[in-house]
């Protein structure tokens, strides 16, 4: 009958789609993991990372806040199979703040020209080591120097013209309540970006403000996981009023902020696998109905 033969068309439709849908997701999460498992510029292996905010309410100043930080830090830094220590304001790539403008010692835009902009990090004078960072030019700054900066790859190429011509020039840009002068003192390689369907971004380096008082700790170790139980009993030992936050190591950081475009591959492939079974079963019920319409046939 015509009505069954619409209805089949239909179904068949269906069953179609649904393969559409699912091809489609399966290709959409395939792709998702080459972008996670692509490099982020960093080595996160071996990294544990937490959060400590020393807040006005248990440390009145900012110089007792520090005090405790670097107190922490130290006891950290003595741990059995902790290879090194930094601390930096934002986590680079899941943790990245949006960027913000530069000005560029001799760089004029024209009046219809963008000011420069970049993601700026500020960190310890030894994150370079304990991320694993590649210095393409001149070097990282010491413990205890100020108005200094290290720039990405991106940076330079896209506003020095190149790694060579960014060494010594100075940027300008805020921090905090003030305007920090730096001169460049170093070329790093590029850090992923916190969307990682983009290319890295424009990135400064800078030594961490003297106001801040909520870091992030990054401890090298051949085995991180071994850590946490260590970790806390230096923390409450030397800040014992400050909670940690988010104590995990920075490839489960990653997998984390990875997780909600994970969550929506999933669904989306669920959504397709449920079409495809609920077409699959209209089609055996349409073709179960038409061969039941000509059982008589089949008999004579």
């Amino acid at each position: 009958p015509a009505c069954g033969r619409r209805a089949g068309v239909l179904v068949v439709l269906q069953v179609a789609l649904a393969v559409i849908l699912l091809t489609v997701s399966s290709l959409a999460l395939r792709s998702m993991r080459e972008l996670y498992a692509a490099p982020t510029g960093m080595q996160t292996s071996g990294v544990l990372l937490f959060g400590l905010e020393f807040n006005d309410a248990q440390y009145a100043s900012v110089e007792e806040a520090h005090a405790a930080a670097i107190a922490t830090r130290n006891g950290l830094a003595a741990l059995a199979g902790v290879e090194s220590i930094a601390l930096a304001k934002a986590l680079p790539t899941p943790g990245d703040q949006g960027a913000i403008s530069l000005a560029i010692d001799g760089a004029v835009a024209s009046p219809n020209e963008a000011r420069p902009t970049a993601v700026v990090t500020a960190s310890s004078h030894d994150l370079d080591r304990t991320l694993g960072l590649r210095m393409l030019a001149g070097e990282w700054w010491r413990d205890g120097d100020a108005n200094v900066a290290v720039v990405s790859s991106e940076t330079a190429r896209r506003y020095f013209g190149g790694a060579d011509r960014a060494m010594g020039r100075r940027v300008s840009m805020t921090q905090g309540d003030h305007m920090l002068d730096a001169r460049v003192v170093g070329v790093v390689n590029d850090v992923a970006n916190t969307d990682r369907t983009e290319l890295p971004p424009a990135r400064v380096w800078v030594p961490l403000d003297a106001k801040t008082r909520r870091f992030t700790y990054l401890l090298r170790s051949p085995n991180p996981a071994s850590l946490p139980p260590s970790v806390r009993t230096v923390i409450a030992a030397n800040a014992p009023a400050v909670p940690i936050e988010y104590l995990q190591t920075f490839d489960d950081a990653l997998a984390q902020a990875a997780s909600s475009d994970y969550m929506i591959i999933g669904m989306l492939s669920g959504f397709a696998v449920l079409a495809l079974v609920l077409a699959s079963t209209g089609l055996f019920g349409v073709v179960s109905f038409t061969v039941a319409q000509r059982t008589g046939e089949f008999g004579t």
